[in-house]
């Protein structure tokens, strides 16, 4: 009964990144979202050697994001307030997904999941 709970639970968190995704992707402007090279600022980091798809979000800053392996997100001027960065696995292994987020090259959050379809949210306040 725990587990149909966790996995309903993640169903619902899922489905509602997804449908905040759609409401917001006509309002995000892809020049100024977490670019892709910095020497400083927000790192956000997924580790996972198949498939995955993730939602990256600031104060004023929507993207979703897919690949495989290992890929860094960098937002280098971030404004006070909360990142998160949600990442989900798109097949049914037992293989880690990792996701971190470092600030200034400082790691201030990590967490991974082995889960078969597998979903992992990291938070940092700024």
């Amino acid at each position: 009964m725990k587990r149909k709970t966790i996995v309903s639970l993640i169903v619902v968190v899922v489905v509602v990144a997804i449908i905040a995704g759609v409401m917001f992707s006509c309002c995000v402007d892809e020049r100024t979202q977490l670019p892709t090279s910095s020497a400083s600022g927000i790192e956000i980091t997924v580790k996972y050697p198949d498939s995955w798809k993730g939602e990256l979000y600031d104060l004023e800053h929507l993207r979703i994001v897919e690949g495989t392996g290992k890929k860094s997100f960098h937002q280098r001027n971030p404004l006070s307030g909360l990142i998160v960065a949600n990442f989900w696995k798109k097949d049914n292994s037992g293989k880690t997904l990792t996701v971190e987020i470092r600030h200034n090259g400082k790691l201030v959050k990590l967490d991974s999941t082995n889960q078969p379809h597998g979903f992992v949210r990291v938070e940092y306040l700024i």
